[in-house]
């Protein structure tokens, strides 16, 4: 029942400023096509197609989701292209080669070895021929491989070798949560940056496409 008392509305619920949060949208879009960076969103937040579709309004890519109930709603309101932004374990796997083979253009991400083998195996085992960004540590506080980590190529050339899609490396920069000053924050994104294109760079040098280099925190 439409109401215009705070205090009467069912919770949870979601409050949304529009104005602010179309200001905010499109300040971010102009700064990424000055940079030529097309927007992935996650939208682990918002959770809502209406505001999902004001983000990617005029954009190619897709977006990012933290659960499969996440991909499975913003999939059936017509976004296809999905990332599973979530270290993936392997009890997942089944679930998202089901989702692909209905259609769903589902990717997802990885951070150790014994990750880069399950997928391996679950995807000769499931006939999925998974796509897959590679987990990169750029701070010493997230999951993933540092840059120079030569498990980051043998799990690379796993994953070739079992027919998946190494689509390239993915940072997440934790570490910028504790910065407090503008100069910290671009060391941070100095340092996020660097890591990615030095870890995306040994990927191509084996010889892959690895187009995708994902960097972003929130």
């Amino acid at each position: 029942m439409p109401t215009d008392s705070l205090t009467a509305l069912p919770t949870p619920c979601l409050l949304v400023d529009q104005r602010l949060m179309m200001a905010n949208i499109e300040r971010m879009n102009r700064q990424l096509e000055q940079l030529r960076v097309p927007p992935r969103p996650h939208l682990k937040t918002c959770k809502n197609i209406e505001i999902a579709r004001r983000m990617l309004a005029g954009h190619p890519g897709g977006a990012t989701v933290s659960t499969l109930a996440e991909a499975d709603y913003f999939h059936g309101h017509g976004i296809n292209d999905l990332l599973y932004a979530v270290g993936i374990a392997p009890g997942k796997l089944g679930a998202v080669a089901e989702r692909r083979a209905a259609g769903m253009d589902l990717s997802i991400i990885l951070d150790s070895q014994a990750a880069a083998q399950a997928v391996a195996n679950a995807s000769r085992q499931l006939a999925c021929r998974y796509r897959v960004l590679l987990e990169v540590d750029a701070d010493g506080h997230r999951a993933g491989f540092r840059p120079d980590d030569p498990a980051l190529e043998d799990c690379a050339r796993l994953l070739d070798r079992s027919g998946c899609e190494v689509l390239g490396v993915m940072v997440h920069a934790g570490g910028s949560y504790h910065c407090r000053q503008t100069d910290a924050i671009a060391a941070m994104a100095a340092t996020e940056r660097d890591c990615a294109l030095s870890a995306v760079g040994r990927l191509r040098d084996l010889g892959l496409e690895a187009a995708v280099v994902s960097i972003g925190s929130t």
